[in-house]
């Protein structure tokens, strides 16, 4: 960074408005990429007296770039997991029946002095659905507020805005026609849903207590994208 008050910028970001600081650059496997965007993330995993903090780190933030295709980096920082390993290793299980993030380990630097040991997951992005999905601009969806369980509200969209949070270009009925099928219209479920996935996903959330997720309290971080024969696809994130 150009500021040696980095961490307290970062902080002041995330505590308003969410925003992004311009790095000077950001190094990958001695690679260089100038004036990446640069942020902490995550709710309980992130708090103004850590040391260690989750980053995300948007390559292409003021500039066309990425890195081997990839222009989202999200690093973690091992949030009650004294084994470093759950995340990783948890996305190599899940990897074997449904679509999955990559996830490795990265050391990270800043300033010339180390932060630490990060888990490294591939986010889910437009180009994570074009890689699994093979398109990219059918309707997606983050469930990133309380509440994301999939109960049908009603008929009217705006119902629907305060717990999913759209990325794609429209979707807003497909979403009520999945909720209103789910509750409505259980025969049809297969037509609108790929069930055998989303029975993975339970059972997975559900042997590795992954509770910030569709079975726990929350009930959100996750996501779904539609592919191409009209069917949503849960894809599991942050565990």
């Amino acid at each position: 960074f150009f500021q040696s008050n980095w961490d307290y910028i970062l902080d002041t970001s995330k505590q308003g408005s969410d925003g992004y600081l311009i790095s000077k650059w950001v190094k990958i496997n001695g690679i260089q990429f100038d004036s990446a965007g640069v942020k902490y993330k995550g709710n309980s995993s992130y708090n103004v007296n850590n040391m260690k903090n989750p980053f995300h780190i948007e390559l292409d933030y003021v500039k066309n770039q990425n890195y081997q295709g990839y222009n989202d980096i999200k690093l973690s920082n091992g949030f009650k997991d004294p084994s470093f390993v759950r995340e990783v290793l948890a996305y190599k299980i899940l990897k074997k029946y449904m679509a999955s993030s990559l996830s490795n380990y990265a050391q990270l630097y800043i300033n010339g002095q180390l932060i630490g040991l990060y888990s490294n997951s591939e986010a889910v992005t437009k180009s994570f659905a074009d890689k699994y999905f093979y398109s990219k601009t059918n309707p997606f969806f983050f469930m990133d507020n309380f509440g994301g369980n999939l109960a049908y509200l009603g008929t009217d969209n705006s119902l629907y805005y305060s717990k999913y949070t759209l990325k794609s270009s429209f979707g807003w009925a497909n979403l009520v026609n999945l909720c209103n099928t789910l509750q409505n219209n259980v025969g049809n479920i297969e037509s609108i849903l790929d069930v055998d996935r989303t029975l993975w996903m339970l059972a997975f959330d559900n042997i590795l207590v992954n509770l910030d997720s569709y079975i726990g309290q929350p009930m959100h971080n996750y996501y779904i994208y539609e592919d191409d024969n009209g069917r949503f696809n849960p894809i599991v994130w942050d565990v």
